[in-house]
Protein backbone atom coordinates (compact mmCIF):
# COMPACT_ATOMS: atom_id res chain seq x y z
CA UNK A 1 0.00 0.00 0.00
CA UNK A 2 2.83 2.40 0.89
CA UNK A 3 4.56 1.64 -2.40
CA UNK A 4 1.33 2.24 -4.32
CA UNK A 5 0.94 5.62 -2.65
CA UNK A 6 4.54 6.46 -3.53
CA UNK A 7 4.00 5.60 -7.19
CA UNK A 8 0.79 7.63 -7.28
CA UNK A 9 2.58 10.54 -5.65
CA UNK A 10 5.39 10.45 -8.20
CA UNK A 11 2.86 10.19 -11.02
CA UNK A 12 1.02 13.27 -9.76
CA UNK A 13 4.27 15.18 -9.39
CA UNK A 14 5.38 14.30 -12.92
CA UNK A 15 2.03 15.39 -14.31
CA UNK A 16 2.22 18.69 -12.42
CA UNK A 17 5.69 19.58 -13.67
CA UNK A 18 5.46 18.16 -17.20
CA UNK A 19 5.07 21.00 -19.73
CA UNK A 20 2.04 20.73 -21.96
CA UNK A 21 2.71 19.75 -25.56
CA UNK A 22 1.70 23.26 -26.64
CA UNK A 23 4.07 25.00 -24.21
CA UNK A 24 6.93 22.64 -25.05
CA UNK A 25 6.57 23.61 -28.70
CA UNK A 26 7.83 27.14 -27.98
CA UNK A 27 11.58 27.16 -27.55
CA UNK A 28 14.58 29.48 -27.41
CA UNK A 29 16.18 29.01 -30.81
CA UNK A 30 18.77 31.81 -30.98
CA UNK A 31 20.38 34.43 -28.76
CA UNK A 32 23.06 37.14 -28.78
CA UNK A 33 23.96 38.67 -25.43
CA UNK A 34 25.26 41.91 -26.99
CA UNK A 35 26.47 43.43 -30.23
CA UNK A 36 30.14 43.58 -31.21
CA UNK A 37 30.52 47.20 -30.16
CA UNK A 38 27.30 47.79 -28.25
CA UNK A 39 25.61 46.15 -25.29
CA UNK A 40 22.25 47.47 -26.50
CA UNK A 41 21.89 45.04 -29.44
CA UNK A 42 21.14 41.91 -27.44
CA UNK A 43 18.26 39.71 -28.49
CA UNK A 44 16.85 36.24 -28.30
CA UNK A 45 14.46 34.40 -30.56
CA UNK A 46 11.52 32.20 -29.65
CA UNK A 47 10.12 29.75 -32.18
CA UNK A 48 6.93 27.72 -32.23
CA UNK A 49 8.21 24.45 -33.68
CA UNK A 50 4.73 22.96 -33.87
CA UNK A 51 2.61 22.80 -37.02
CA UNK A 52 -0.29 24.45 -35.22
CA UNK A 53 -0.55 27.81 -33.48
CA UNK A 54 0.23 28.18 -29.77
CA UNK A 55 -1.19 30.79 -27.39
CA UNK A 56 1.47 32.60 -25.35
CA UNK A 57 -0.94 34.97 -23.64
CA UNK A 58 0.26 35.74 -20.13
CA UNK A 59 3.80 34.40 -20.72
CA UNK A 60 6.84 36.09 -19.18
CA UNK A 61 10.63 36.17 -19.33
CA UNK A 62 13.45 36.58 -16.85
CA UNK A 63 17.22 36.31 -16.75
CA UNK A 64 19.16 35.11 -13.70
CA UNK A 65 17.66 37.94 -11.65
CA UNK A 66 14.31 36.71 -10.28
CA UNK A 67 13.33 40.23 -9.23
CA UNK A 68 12.90 41.65 -12.72
CA UNK A 69 10.25 39.65 -14.63
CA UNK A 70 9.17 40.86 -18.07
CA UNK A 71 5.70 40.01 -19.41
CA UNK A 72 5.65 39.65 -23.19
CA UNK A 73 3.00 37.05 -24.00
CA UNK A 74 0.05 39.40 -24.32
CA UNK A 75 1.98 41.42 -26.90
CA UNK A 76 2.22 38.42 -29.23
CA UNK A 77 -0.99 36.66 -28.19
CA UNK A 78 -0.54 33.63 -30.42
CA UNK A 79 2.47 32.27 -32.29
CA UNK A 80 1.64 30.82 -35.66
CA UNK A 81 2.89 27.43 -36.79
CA UNK A 82 6.70 27.59 -37.15
CA UNK A 83 6.68 31.32 -36.37
CA UNK A 84 9.76 32.95 -34.83
CA UNK A 85 9.55 36.14 -32.76
CA UNK A 86 12.20 38.39 -31.26
CA UNK A 87 12.74 39.94 -27.83
CA UNK A 88 15.40 42.65 -27.79
CA UNK A 89 16.74 45.59 -25.83
CA UNK A 90 16.43 47.79 -28.94
CA UNK A 91 13.16 49.31 -30.02
CA UNK A 92 11.30 47.15 -32.50
CA UNK A 93 11.85 49.73 -35.24
CA UNK A 94 15.59 49.98 -34.61
CA UNK A 95 16.04 46.21 -34.53
CA UNK A 96 14.00 45.71 -37.70
CA UNK A 97 16.03 48.33 -39.53
CA UNK A 98 19.39 47.04 -38.27
CA UNK A 99 18.71 43.46 -39.39
CA UNK A 100 16.64 44.41 -42.49
CA UNK A 101 13.64 42.42 -41.30
CA UNK A 102 10.23 42.82 -42.93
CA UNK A 103 7.03 43.49 -41.03
CA UNK A 104 6.12 39.81 -40.87
CA UNK A 105 8.70 39.31 -38.08
CA UNK A 106 7.16 40.40 -34.78
CA UNK A 107 9.49 42.09 -32.28
CA UNK A 108 9.02 42.92 -28.61
CA UNK A 109 11.29 45.43 -26.87
CA UNK A 110 12.26 44.52 -23.32
CA UNK A 111 13.90 47.94 -22.94
CA UNK A 112 16.20 48.09 -19.93
CA UNK A 113 14.58 45.21 -18.02
CA UNK A 114 16.40 41.91 -17.36
CA UNK A 115 19.14 42.66 -19.88
CA UNK A 116 21.50 39.83 -20.78
CA UNK A 117 25.13 39.67 -19.70
CA UNK A 118 28.08 37.57 -20.87
CA UNK A 119 27.21 34.95 -18.22
CA UNK A 120 23.46 34.79 -17.80
CA UNK A 121 20.27 32.76 -18.14
CA UNK A 122 17.24 33.11 -20.39
CA UNK A 123 14.10 31.73 -18.74
CA UNK A 124 10.71 31.52 -20.46
CA UNK A 125 7.55 30.93 -18.41
CA UNK A 126 3.97 30.24 -19.51
CA UNK A 127 2.63 32.48 -16.75
CA UNK A 128 3.35 35.75 -14.98
CA UNK A 129 4.09 33.51 -11.98
CA UNK A 130 7.65 32.34 -12.46
CA UNK A 131 8.56 29.01 -10.89
CA UNK A 132 9.63 25.51 -11.91
CA UNK A 133 6.09 24.43 -12.73
CA UNK A 134 5.60 27.29 -15.25
CA UNK A 135 9.09 27.12 -16.81
CA UNK A 136 8.85 26.37 -20.54
CA UNK A 137 12.46 26.64 -21.68
CA UNK A 138 15.77 27.84 -20.25
CA UNK A 139 19.34 28.39 -21.47
CA UNK A 140 22.26 29.22 -19.17
CA UNK A 141 25.41 30.38 -20.90
CA UNK A 142 28.83 31.96 -20.33
CA UNK A 143 31.87 32.85 -22.40
CA UNK A 144 29.94 33.60 -25.59
CA UNK A 145 31.33 35.95 -28.24
CA UNK A 146 29.81 39.42 -28.51
CA UNK A 147 28.28 40.07 -31.91
CA UNK A 148 27.84 36.40 -32.87
CA UNK A 149 24.53 34.71 -32.17
CA UNK A 150 24.18 31.13 -30.96
CA UNK A 151 21.64 28.74 -32.47
CA UNK A 152 19.69 25.81 -31.11
CA UNK A 153 20.93 22.63 -32.84
CA UNK A 154 17.62 20.81 -32.66
CA UNK A 155 14.05 21.45 -31.61
CA UNK A 156 13.26 18.95 -28.93
CA UNK A 157 13.63 19.03 -25.17
CA UNK A 158 15.83 21.36 -23.12
CA UNK A 159 19.18 21.99 -24.80
CA UNK A 160 22.12 23.44 -22.89
CA UNK A 161 24.31 26.22 -24.24
CA UNK A 162 27.18 23.77 -24.82
CA UNK A 163 25.15 22.27 -27.67
CA UNK A 164 24.16 25.60 -29.22
CA UNK A 165 26.07 26.50 -32.38
CA UNK A 166 27.75 29.82 -33.26
CA UNK A 167 26.43 31.55 -36.36
CA UNK A 168 28.69 31.61 -39.39
CA UNK A 169 28.18 33.18 -42.81
CA UNK A 170 26.21 30.88 -45.10
CA UNK A 171 25.40 28.29 -42.43
CA UNK A 172 22.24 26.16 -42.34
CA UNK A 173 20.55 28.79 -40.17
CA UNK A 174 20.82 31.44 -42.88
CA UNK A 175 23.20 33.62 -40.87
CA UNK A 176 24.48 36.90 -42.31
CA UNK A 177 25.99 40.15 -41.10
CA UNK A 178 23.50 42.83 -40.12
CA UNK A 179 22.81 45.33 -42.90
CA UNK A 180 25.14 48.29 -42.79
CA UNK A 181 27.28 46.71 -40.10
CA UNK A 182 30.17 45.54 -42.27
CA UNK A 183 31.57 42.54 -40.42
CA UNK A 184 29.93 43.48 -37.14
CA UNK A 185 26.98 41.48 -35.77
CA UNK A 186 26.35 38.04 -37.27
CA UNK A 187 23.06 36.22 -36.81
CA UNK A 188 19.76 35.13 -38.33
CA UNK A 189 16.95 36.62 -36.22
CA UNK A 190 13.38 35.95 -37.25
CA UNK A 191 13.87 32.59 -38.94
CA UNK A 192 14.70 29.03 -37.94
CA UNK A 193 16.18 26.25 -40.07
CA UNK A 194 13.55 23.55 -39.62
CA UNK A 195 14.68 21.45 -42.56
CA UNK A 196 18.18 21.09 -41.15
CA UNK A 197 17.59 20.76 -37.43
CA UNK A 198 13.96 20.31 -36.41
CA UNK A 199 12.78 17.24 -34.54
CA UNK A 200 9.41 16.14 -33.25
CA UNK A 201 7.97 17.66 -30.08
CA UNK A 202 7.59 15.01 -27.34
CA UNK A 203 3.98 13.88 -27.21
CA UNK A 204 1.99 13.65 -23.95
CA UNK A 205 2.09 9.88 -24.51
CA UNK A 206 5.83 10.00 -23.86
CA UNK A 207 5.18 11.35 -20.39
CA UNK A 208 2.60 8.60 -19.87
CA UNK A 209 5.13 5.94 -20.85
CA UNK A 210 7.72 7.34 -18.46
CA UNK A 211 5.18 7.54 -15.64
CA UNK A 212 4.06 4.01 -16.41
CA UNK A 213 7.66 2.94 -15.95
CA UNK A 214 7.41 3.79 -12.27
CA UNK A 215 4.58 1.26 -11.99
CA UNK A 216 6.74 -1.42 -13.60
CA UNK A 217 9.60 -0.66 -11.22
CA UNK A 218 7.20 -0.76 -8.28
CA UNK A 219 5.83 -4.14 -9.34
CA UNK A 220 9.36 -5.50 -9.60
CA UNK A 221 10.18 -4.23 -6.13
CA UNK A 222 7.09 -5.96 -4.71
CA UNK A 223 8.02 -9.27 -6.37
CA UNK A 224 11.58 -9.14 -5.06
CA UNK A 225 10.36 -8.31 -1.57
CA UNK A 226 7.90 -11.24 -1.66
CA UNK A 227 10.62 -13.65 -2.75
CA UNK A 228 12.98 -12.43 -0.03
CA UNK A 229 10.27 -12.80 2.63
CA UNK A 230 9.43 -16.32 1.49
CA UNK A 231 13.11 -17.33 1.53
CA UNK A 232 13.55 -16.09 5.07
CA UNK A 233 10.44 -17.97 6.19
Amino acid sequence: MALKKWVLGVTAAMAAFAPSAASAAVQITEFMYQGTSSGAREYFELTNIATTSVSVAGWSYNDDNPNAPVSFGNFFGTLGANESVILTELTAEAFRSYWSLDNSVRIFSIGGSSNLGNADTINIYNSATQNVSTLVDSVTYSGTTAGISRNRPNATGTVGNALFVNSSVGDVYGSAYAAGAGTSDLGNPGEYAFGATAAAVPEPASWAMMIGGFGVVGAGMRRRRAVTTAARA
